[in-house]
């Protein structure tokens, strides 16, 4: 385990910050900066990973100080609550017709019905949702590239057993076209535009403090969209 921390250590010196908190050795000698994921009281483990970084670790939590142990059992009871916030999302389309000076375009709106459920026996104040929706897109070449639709919606307080609802951004797709003889590209683009395609949503719940309660994602492929896009972010 000293070892461990001691990697750790001089890993996080050259990271970029973010919510963690610095955890101390219960020999006292060693510091590392990290966020803790969960404690299991029952293995006396704490996963946790690096300052800024997704990789996670895991290490006994007897091999932290009495101080930190008393923190892992209070994010046990906060775990416990926030676990209570459940997010369900139904997407839902309509379709319509754009003219264009060449193209009649053949369009599907997208948006998504999103509910934020409270199945705890606390309730939360000024809770907010940040949503990102993943749209599949392509050019005129046939080459494809992610779209990202971001927004926010104020959530307030859910009291327990309650829900709260709100309406993403609605997103325009291209399903096909009438293209004209005169646009030199249209049977690429009329082969391109069929593809376009909503991939998926990703919500996030904060509280007053900005603190992420939760996450939801559509799918395992949005959850690694979505990494991809914290990265850029911080990188």
């Amino acid at each position: 385990m000293k070892a461990l921390l001691s990697s750790i250590f001089w890993a996080c010196l050259f990271v970029v910050p973010g919510l963690a908190r610095t955890l101390t050795s219960a020999d006292g000698q060693r510091t590392i900066e990290a966020e803790l994921i969960d404690y299991r009281p029952s293995t006396d483990s704490v996963v946790f990973r690096y300052k800024g970084k997704s990789a996670r670790q895991t290490a006994k939590a007897s091999a932290f100080s009495a101080e930190d142990q008393e923190y892992f059992a209070e994010f046990l009871k906060e775990k416990t609550k926030r676990d209570a916030l459940n997010v369900v999302a139904e997407e839902e389309t309509e379709r319509s017709e754009d003219e264009g000076s060449i193209y009649t375009y053949d369009r599907l709106s997208s948006f998504f019905r999103v509910s934020v459920r409270n199945r705890g026996e606390f309730g939360f104040e000024d809770l907010s949702a940040k949503y990102d929706i993943f749209v599949m897109r392509y050019d005129a070449e046939g080459k494809s590239k992610t779209e990202v639709v971001s927004g926010e919606a104020s959530l307030g307080e859910i009291l327990p057993r309650l829900d709260e609802t709100f309406e993403t951004e609605s997103v325009k797709i291209t399903l096909d076209c009438e293209t004209s003889s005169s646009c030199p590209t249209c049977e690429r683009h009329a082969a391109s535009v069929k593809r376009e395609r909503v991939i998926g949503l990703r919500v996030r719940i904060f509280n007053a403090e900005g603190e992420q309660l939760t996450e939801f994602h559509s799918s395992n492929a949005v959850r690694k969209l979505g990494e991809e896009e914290d990265a850029k972010k911080t990188g």
